[in-house]
Formats: C-alpha cells, sequence, structure tokens
C-alpha cells in the first residue's frame, strides 16, 4: 500500500508536468522549473480525472495503466539524461549553490558604489535574510515530514473536501457541491484510487503543507534572482502571515492555502517572464501563468478574481504596445495557449452552470453575504469593511504602510498592490469578513508588498544618510548617535508596560506550564488565602509570590509540624513524596482533613489538595 501511496504522489506532483515540460520549454532555474512542473501536474491530473470520471473509467487499472505509460516515455525521452554520471550531476548541482551564495556574499552593485554605508548594510542584510530564509524553509520542511502520518481533522475537511474526494474516487462527479471547485478533492482521489481504498487518508493529507512550502520556495527563487534581502525575508514574512491566521489549516485538507499557491504562483511567473530574453518565450511564460490563474479558479471561487485580473497585471508589467507586438507575432502560440486554458477551465464550470440553472445544484454565492451581514448585524457596506479590516489586528498596519510604498517601489510590486491586496481585501471585508479564512489567498501578495517596501524604505533612509553625511565622512562617533537615536526610538514605541506585561506572561509558563495553569485557573475560581505546603517553586510565579511554603515531604513530623502552624491552606504534592507522608495524606482525605482538587501528570506528577480546618 505504501508503494502504490508513493506512485500516486509521483503522479500527483511530478509525472505529467515533467512529460509537458520535455516539450514545452519551461523558462527559469531549477526552483521556478521544479514548481511550474508541480503546477501543470496538479492541473493536467484534475482534467484528466474530470474526463475519466465522465466516460466512467476512472478506477485503479487504467490509472496505473496511464502512470506505466508516463513513466515508459520519460524513460525515453530522458534516456540522455540518465546516461550522465551521479557524480558529474552532483558536480553542477553544487556549483549551482555555490554560485547562489556568492551572489549573496557579492552582490552586484548597480550603481558602481560598493563603499556606500547602504551597500555594506545590504551586504550583511542579504546574509542574515538568506540564513531566516533557509531556517524558514527547513522548518516547513520538517512539518511536511511531521504531518505524515495524519488523518483529516477539522470540519469542512472532513464532511466536504475529503467526502468530495471519496465520490471521485468511486468513479462518480460528486453532488451537493454548488459551485465550489474540486481541483483539491481531485488529487485526494488520486490517492484513493491508487490505493484501492478511501479507508487511508494519510497520502492525500500529506499534499496539504506542500502548498505553503512551495509560496515559500517561489519567494526564495525571487529573492535570489536579484538579489534582495526584502523578498528573501519574505520566506519568512509568509510563513509566519499564513501560520498567524490559517495557522491550523496548513496541514489540513482546507482549500483556502492551495488557492494562494495557485494565486501567486499566476504572478510569479508573470513576474519572472521579466527575465526571459526571448520574445516567445515571454508570450508562453505570459500564457502559462494565465494557465495557472485558472488554476487558481479550479482550487476555490475566489480564484476567479486572480483569473479576471492576471490580464490586466500582465498589460501593466509589460505595456500595452509588447503585448500587442507579441501577440500579433506569435498569434499560433497565443491561440493554443488560449485552447489549453478553455479546455482546462471551461468544461468545469459549464459543467456547474448548466447545473446551476437546471435546479440540481445551487450557488454558495450569496452565502458569504449572509454570514458576514449576520456577524455584523445593521452596519452599512463601510462600517463593515473598516470592521473586516481591524479583525486582521495589527496586520492592518500593513496595508497603510503599502501606501506611501508606492511611489518608491518596483512598478510591477506597485501593480500587485493597486489590482490585487488592496481591492481584494476590501472585497473581503465587505463580502466575506465572517471568517479571516476567506482572505489567504492575499496574504502571499500582501508578504511580498511587504517585504519590498521594506527594503525601499531601507535603502531611502540610508540614501538619506548618505546624502547627509556623504559617502566617506559619516565617523564611527556618528554610527553611535545614531544607534542611541534608534533605541530612543524603539523605547518610545515599545513602553516600559508592553515589556513587563510580557515578562509576566513568560513567567507564568516557567517550569510546568500545565501546572501553573491548573494553579492560576483554580486561584482565579477560588480566590482565598493561605499558604501552599509544596516543594514547587510557586513562589517565583507571577502572583503567588510569598505563598508557598517550602517543604520535602521527606519526614512524617516535619509534615504534622507544618500543618499545625495554621497558615497551611493547600498542599501540592510530589509523586516522589515519602510513604509514610503519603499514607497520612490518604487518610486525611478519607477523614475529610483535605480535599483532591486536581492532579498533573507532566513531568513530575504533582497533586493539589484543600486543608479543610
Amino acid at each position: 500500500m505504501i508503494f502504490l501511496g508513493v506512485l500516486a504522489l509521483l503522479q500527483i506532483l511530478f509525472l505529467p508536468g515533467l512529460l509537458i515540460s520535455r516539450w514545452v520549454r519551461l523558462g527559469g532555474g531549477f526552483l521556478q522549473k521544479t514548481i511550474q512542473i508541480v503546477g501543470i501536474s496538479f492541473i493536467v491530473n484534475f482534467v484528466l480525472v474530470f474526463l475519466f470520471t465522465a466516460l466512467h473509467i476512472y478506477i485503479q487499472p487504467v490509472m496505473l495503466i496511464l502512470l506505466v505509460g508516463e513513466i515508459g516515455v520519460l524513460l525515453f525521452v530522458y534516456r540522455g539524461v540518465l546516461k550522465v554520471p551521479v557524480s558529474h550531476g552532483l558536480s553542477q548541482t553544487w556549483d549551482k549553490i555555490a554560485g547562489s551564495i556568492t551572489k549573496i556574499l557579492h552582490p552586484e552593485d548597480p550603481q558602481n558604489n560598493s563603499n556606500s554605508i547602504y551597500q555594506l548594510f545590504r551586504r550583511f542584510a542579504l546574509l542574515i535574510a538568506f540564513f531566516f530564509a533557509v531556517t524558514a524553509i527547513i522548518h516547513m520542511g520538517r512539518i511536511i515530514i511531521s504531518n505524515v502520518p495524519s488523518v483529516f481533522n477539522t470540519y469542512d475537511a472532513i464532511v466536504s473536501w475529503n467526502r468530495w474526494g471519496t465520490n471521485w474516487a468511486s468513479n462518480v462527479i460528486p453532488s451537493g457541491t454548488e459551485d465550489y471547485p474540486q481541483l483539491g478533492p481531485v488529487m485526494f482521489s488520486l490517492t484513493y484510487v491508487f490505493l484501492g481504498s478511501v479507508e487511508v487518508q494519510f497520502f492525500a493529507k500529506a499534499l496539504m503543507p506542500i502548498f505553503l512550502f512551495l509560496v515559500m520556495l517561489m519567494f526564495f527563487d525571487l529573492g535570489m534572482e536579484k538579489p534582495s534581502f526584502g523578498i528573501l525575508l519574505g520566506v519568512e514574512i509568509v510563513y509566519l502571515v499564513v501560520k498567524h491566521f490559517v495557522g491550523e489549516y496548513i496541514t489540513d485538507g482546507y482549500m483556502d492555502i492551495p488557492l494562494a499557491f495557485f494565486a501567486f504562483l499566476s504572478i510569479y511567473i508573470l513576474l519572472k517572464s521579466r527575465q526571459e530574453k526571448n520574445d516567445k518565450q515571454k508570450v508562453l511564460v505570459i500564457l502559462l501563468g494565465f494557465i495557472f490563474a485558472g488554476g487558481a479558479a479550479l482550487t476555490k471561487q475566489a480564484g476567479i478574481y486572480i483569473l479576471v485580473v492576471y490580464p490586466f497585471l500582465a498589460v501593466a508589467i509589460h505595456g500595452w504596445e509588447k503585448i500587442k507586438k507579441w501577440f500579433r507575432e506569435y498569434r499560433w502560440v497565443v491561440l493554443a495557449g488560449l485552447v489549453i486554458f478553455i479546455i482546462v477551465v471551461v468544461p468545469w464550470y459549464g459543467f456547474k452552470a448548466i447545473q446551476i440553472h437546471s435546479g440540481s445544484e445551487t450557488s454558495h454565492l450569496m452565502i458569504p453575504v449572509e454570514n458576514t451581514s449576520s456577524k455584523f448585524g445593521t452596519l452599512s457596506i463601510m462600517d463593515k469593511i473598516s470592521s473586516g479590516l481591524l479583525s486582521t489586528g495589527k496586520y492592518a498596519l500593513g496595508f497603510l504602510v503599502l501606501i506611501p510604498a508606492l511611489f518608491i517601489i518596483d512598478p510591477a510590486i506597485r501593480w500587485i498592490i493597486i489590482l490585487i491586496v488592496f481591492p481584494f481585501t476590501i472585497l473581503w471585508a465587505g463580502y466575506a469578513s465572517y471568517d479571516v479564512r476567506n482572505v489567504t489567498l492575499v496574504w502571499p501578495f500582501y508578504s511580498l508588498a511587504i517585504a519590498v517596501s521594506l527594503e525601499a524604505y531601507l535603502e531611502r533612509f540610508f540614501k538619506l544618510g548618505e546624502r547627509v553625511f556623504g559617502n566617506h565622512r559619516l565617523r564611527w562617533w556618528g554610527v553611535a548617535i545614531l544607534i542611541v537615536v534608534a533605541l530612543a526610538v524603539i523605547s518610545t514605541a515599545v513602553p516600559s508596560n508592553i515589556l513587563i506585561q510580557k515578562q509576566v506572561s513568560l513567567q507564568k509558563q516557567i517550569l510546568n506550564p500545565e501546572l501553573n495553569q491548573q494553579l492560576y485557573d483554580y486561584f482565579e475560581a477560588n480566590p482565598s488565602q493561605g499558604k501552599i505546603l509544596t516543594n514547587y517553586p510557586i513562589g517565583f510565579l507571577p502572583g503567588f509570590e510569598g505563598r508557598d511554603t517550602r517543604f520535602g515531604f521527606n519526614n512524617l513530623p516535619d509534615f504534622e509540624w507544618a500543618l499545625d502552624q495554621g497558615n497551611i491552606g493547600f498542599l501540592l504534592v510530589p509523586n516522589y513524596a515519602v510513604d509514610e507522608v503519603r499514607a497520612r495524606i490518604k487518610k486525611g482525605v478519607e477523614s475529610g482533613e483535605f480535599t483532591l482538587v486536581f492532579t498533573n501528570d507532566k513531568y513530575v506528577p504533582e497533586e493539589f489538595y484543600i486543608v479543610n480546618r
């Protein structure tokens, strides 16, 4: 079964994309090609499963025959590559890695001013950002590994997305899906069809964290291109933002993060198209990005937004005159790309439109409006938008940070902010802000915009400093003054009470956090005085200073003496208390002298008693 599950994952992630990449030249380096291959494989598999299910031939034997055929063709077309010595391949890989690290250690200076303060700062920032990016990617890799094996455990993943996947695996197009696209459930179904059973979810669920991992790799690839320390920091930023808002869904079966993957993939490809030297290749890459936007539309309804906005972004980034020129010169390439797009996207939405029109399905279109209205009541649309934006907490400030950045950042990123980040967020806030999960699509674009803006702001700051001090007139005493000023600003921005609150919050987690929480919960519900006889250092917990009487529970006479002092109201007893003390406590419980409140089995097991007087 494990072997079949691995074959299913190979089919889902790589085989169709590898075949197509042999005949359609994919641009970019290793990372870009790999990510494109995965994206193509997802889309091709969706088209194949939809077709096979419509023909009622979506069964294990057919899929195994297809897989064997794909592997056979791959072995034939890549026969030359397979003859290359392993040492040669590893040597080339090492040279590319070394070249990438060299770019970080010795970045190009487009202004030939390598001794400027900003360029020196940029070198250090690149090294630090590279470290954070690699660390974040490794951490995400650990999440992928730790997710295997596990099962779907959140509501919609169980009752909707995975259930639809099992329907597809039964060689039946699911009913009752409303207008939800099915690319995700189709991927789940492939694992079940290859396994010949819907009972094992391990391989289906193993797919889920890969989507965020690929988004982080796209940031890494964009960051290494220039290189850009801002975008490299974006690897960590996008992980933290997604984790903050939809962390529980990173490894589960919701389609919000896969949607964000396809949406960002389409624009990532569009950004990468600027690096292509050949006009025909530029056209191919732009069309491929359009097909990936179709993949977003096939993942969740919100992907249609990316599909609609993609052509406008393409024109904004490359210019209308160039787009017209390329499309005239390569009209057959454009026509072929549009035909592929139609084959990929139109059949599913046409099928659903027919079902909705006939009344056999219903549309989900107005349900988010109803849920948002239910959450915010009779608020006006502007108040709903304001409330929705505020529900993102401190991340709402990021949108304000982006407004002045529009005037100083890369024009391509500016258009992404204008056409995606701002309008989609406002659309979500007014239409579907009953759940912050519904804005997941925007977070990769938000993170990219924040990362690029951060770098632009720092560049302007250092350039201003160079104008004031000159490139070579700044002395170490000036640096010391700047550090003092920066510390003063930070001290103003972070008041003392915030530091104290953070200290208290962390101090409450020392030693055994679960036991601490039990103590806090008890005394919050039952405010009472009296000391706690214990060997656990309760006195170091905020709010319990002076409340403990330290005792080792190592002899009965001292225990009796401590009880006779009259100020002992509670016992917190470790499991290694001597037998005669434990017997005395048991006898006290039976007589009503002591009452057991709770136990804790973490670290050193403890029992908490009330002393009844």
